[in-house]
């Protein structure tokens, strides 16, 4: 089933970034390696800033409280 409201080419980055991140802790040449850390994470961080949203303190701590305290 296909959510409409997903944007595929953040899915895309994301696959991407994870396939990377495969590939940077494999045997490959240094040169590679140090190319593929100095984006791969700064892409994950980007990717996940898009989908920020601020909320207040009360609704984060409700929410923290009922994933981590109520299971």
């Amino acid at each position: 089933m296909v959510d409409s409201n997903r944007i595929v080419s953040f899915d895309i980055l994301k696959g991407g970034g994870i396939l990377l991140v495969i590939l940077g802790h494999i045997q490959i040449p240094y040169m590679l390696k140090t190319v593929i850390y100095s984006f791969h994470m700064p892409l994950f961080f980007f990717v996940s800033g898009c989908f920020f949203r601020p909320i207040s303190l009360r609704e984060f701590f409700a929410k923290k409280t009922r994933q981590l305290l109520i299971p």
